[in-house]
């Protein structure tokens, strides 16, 4: 198996904190957005 360059518990924790860190009341339209753009999204409104 491949070693990845970082180790994943560094990312881990990386993930963990920006998860922490992230400001939901800014992000949350945002977050919306993405999902309601998701590919099964665009096919549905363009059918």
């Amino acid at each position: 198996m491949i070693k990845p360059p970082i180790p994943l518990s560094e990312i881990h924790n990386s993930i963990l904190t920006a998860i922490r860190e992230f400001d939901w009341e800014q992000g949350r339209p945002i977050l919306a957005e993405l999902v309601g753009n998701t590919p099964a999204y665009m096919a549905k409104h363009f059918a």
